[in-house]
């Protein structure tokens, strides 16, 4: 006797549940939340790979966004294909966006007054007041100095 092979859409049914109105992913996710199954032998996500089954084949270069912002949700009415430039547009619109600047950002090195100090003492060729010499005073690389001194960084300062 032959085993008993599922299908794909069956697959999806029994590692989903609804939660509200979404149909959230209960098998494993990555670390973003995103649902992954396994198809011949790679990983994919959920979301997309449920897009694909009710509508065909995503278009290259798009992605598929997510109208409930819940990642781990495969509900083809909260899914729809669209370019990142549209999805990025689309996180900010609705205020998803990581805005910490300054200080506030987990990878600065710098504080608010320490860029201040930085741009009043700067002097270009300067041996003392150098973008070399301030990044070895502050403990930052002289690529940082010339951002912060041409405003191409710490902008809200």
């Amino acid at each position: 006797m032959a085993g008993f092979r599922r299908t794909l859409a069956e697959k999806i049914r029994l590692k989903s549940q609804p939660f509200g109105e979404c149909i959230v992913w209960t098998g494993y996710k990555d670390v973003h939340g995103y649902g992954q199954i396994r198809l011949d032998g790679k990983w994919k996500k959920a979301h997309r790979v449920n897009y694909e089954l009710m509508h065909g084949s995503i278009p290259f270069g798009l992605v598929i966004m997510h109208k409930c912002d819940n990642p781990s949700c495969i509900n083809v009415n909260h899914l729809s294909a669209g370019t990142q430039k549209e999805n990025i547009l689309d996180m900010h619109a609705k205020n998803r966006a990581n805005h910490a600047r300054g200080e506030n950002n987990e990878k600065s090195k710098l504080t608010a007054e320490q860029v201040i100090e930085i741009r009043k003492r700067f002097k270009s060729r300067s041996r003392i007041d150098g973008a070399r010499s301030l990044a070895r005073g502050f403990g930052v690389t002289h690529q940082s100095i010339i951002a912060i001194i041409s405003r191409k960084t710490w902008t809200h300062i």
